[in-house]
């Protein structure tokens, strides 16, 4: 059986058009024969459906495609709907997303009406096997509860032993998760230990998206980790490569073989990466894959001290234009006006489960 999987997808100003008009060649370009030719495709949604948007109060860009251009995405078996956007038009961007797949023929997984409905893995039968997929969200403004939809995060207290009992039912599991930390292109420390974990546990394949960027593949106890799909279709970036490509992945469950293709976004469609690219491509992950614990560990230091002068002013809660100029002098405004014991209270709310379970709840609940 071929089973193709792409990463994060959703309808920009460049693709909204042809999105409505159904223009499948114009969206997915060199892939679309892909599309055809596989026994199963996967994919993220990566936004809210509805054709009366109204958009939740949040931190970050609201995201939301019309029922129409839902259309589009026929081609696909199945759509995970865990993600950071989907309950960005409230309670109806998400059933409307779910809705509107199912009258089209597409499975959703990931999100639901409510949390027990949200956690529901999914099986395809084809070909004769059993092929089982979850998926799962890091915690934003997207989550379900015990009476809201939205999407499943990772419970590290119930969720290993779901994976570990539904992969004794199938011939093959396929974990979506849709996290990590943007433009990062390896596994921070936390993230690997989750997905070695569901590894153990008896995934066989893992594909980390959300990231934007394409990031580190591993071999870990036989089964192949990808932290960091990148982006399949969310628009065309003139001069960007690592938001443009992405990886479109393939396996071959009779051979238990994952193999990968670079893709890229240009404004004529998706498009593969031409042939000295993909060379460049592979010789990348290569060396990301190669990199030791020590310098991994280097470089995310490095990379969480460089966006310090962007997370502390958001963590404070300080506006754009404050953050553009803490970036613009190098973290000066944090060092005038945010003391060491100020950051000394503000690590200890956030490092304490307990203080960090009860901070969690009055941000959550506070009413302004």
């Amino acid at each position: 059986m071929k089973i193709t999987i792409f990463g994060d997808i959703c309808p920009t100003k460049d693709t909204q058009d042809a999105f409505n008009r159904g223009d499948a060649k114009a969206i997915f370009g060199d892939t679309l024969a892909e599309i055809e030719s596989s026994d199963v495709v996967i994919g993220n949604l990566e936004c809210a459906v509805t054709d009366n948007p109204k958009p939740i109060k949040k931190a970050g860009p609201i995201l939301y495609t019309n029922t129409k251009s839902m259309d589009t995405l026929k081609g696909f078996d199945a759509l995970s709907i865990a993600n950071n956007h989907i309950r960005d038009c409230d309670d109806e961007g998400v059933m409307t997303a779910i809705n509107t797949c199912a009258k089209l023929g597409i499975k959703t997984f990931g999100a639901g009406k409510n949390m027990q409905e949200a956690k529901k893995p999914l099986l395809i039968e084809k070909c004769g096997q059993k092929i089982g997929v979850m998926s799962f969200a890091e915690q934003e403004f997207n989550i379900s509860t015990d009476t809201r939809p939205g999407a499943c995060y990772l419970d590290l207290y119930d969720d290993f032993d779901r994976i570990r009992k539904f992969r004794k039912t199938v011939d093959y599991l396929i974990i979506l998760y849709h996290g990590g930390i943007e433009y990062f292109p390896y596994a921070s420390p936390e993230l690997s230990r989750k997905c070695h974990k569901m590894v153990d546990c008896g995934a066989d394949l893992i594909a980390c998206q959300h990231s934007h960027c394409i990031g580190t593949i591993e071999n870990y106890n036989g089964s192949t980790i990808v932290y960091g799909q990148g982006n399949s279709i969310f628009g065309y970036r003139k001069g960007n490569d690592s938001w443009n490509q992405g990886l479109l992945l393939q396996v071959d469950t009779d051979k238990r073989k994952v193999t990968y293709r670079g893709i890229e976004a240009t404004t004529s469609g998706l498009q593969w990466l031409p042939g000295e690219a993909q060379v460049k491509l592979a010789d990348a992950l290569r060396k990301r894959a190669n990199v030791s614990k020590v310098e991994l560990m280097q470089k995310w230091n490095s990379f969480c001290a460089k966006h310090a002068q962007i997370h502390l002013p958001l963590l404070l809660g300080w506006p754009r234009l404050m953050i553009a100029i803490n970036r613009r002098t190098q973290g000066l405004l944090i060092k005038v006006f945010y003391s060491r014991k100020k950051h000394n209270i503000t690590h200890n709310l956030i490092r304490c489960e307990s203080l960090n379970e009860a901070l969690k709840n009055v941000l959550q609940n506070q009413d302004y």
